[in-house]
């Protein structure tokens, strides 16, 4: 039962091309025998784990994923491939969110990183200063970085003299 090329779980070979393929290998060797068997065990527990995600009575996926262009992109083509392969997914989950500036939880949020990130600043000045580096703050841009106009706002910010 090939599950063709393009697979998450890629298989070329029918069982019985595997069986096939594994009867015409010479095995002369003790070490060649117990290693075709030890293949045929893991082909054998990968078709019982392909079996097992693929009965939604005993599995599902739920996609763990953050609310950015590149993390949504991936999670979509995730979803895709694995629809593919008939397994089904049942959630989506987002972490990372900001409601919105009305929250109170997402201001303590704010805040609480905020004050997180002042406290590692003053850790990191202090190792720049005792290793005589340059420090180089980079804002947190409204948006994703993920155009050569992002990339020239970027750059100003990294180069600026």
């Amino acid at each position: 039962e090939g599950m063709g090329p393009n697979s998450i779980f890629s298989s070329s070979y029918s069982t019985s091309e595997y069986d096939d393929i594994l009867s015409r290998v010479e095995t002369t060797s003790p070490t060649m025998a117990t290693n075709i068997d030890r293949l045929a065990e893991l082909q054998d527990s990968m078709n019982q784990v392909t079996n097992l995600l693929k009965d939604p009575t005993q599995s599902q996926f739920c996609i763990v994923t953050i609310p950015t262009v590149l993390a949504v992109a991936e999670s979509e083509r995730l979803v895709h491939a694995l629809e593919q392969e008939n397994i089904r997914v049942s959630h989506i989950i987002v972490n990372q969110v900001i409601a919105s500036e009305d929250d109170a939880s997402d201001r303590a949020y704010l805040n609480r990183i905020g004050f997180e990130q002042e406290m590692m600043m003053q850790r990191v000045n202090k190792l720049a200063k005792s290793q005589q580096l340059n420090v180089i703050r980079v804002p947190y841009f409204d948006a994703e970085v993920r155009s050569l106009d992002g990339l020239r706002i970027l750059g100003n910010q990294l180069f600026k003299e």
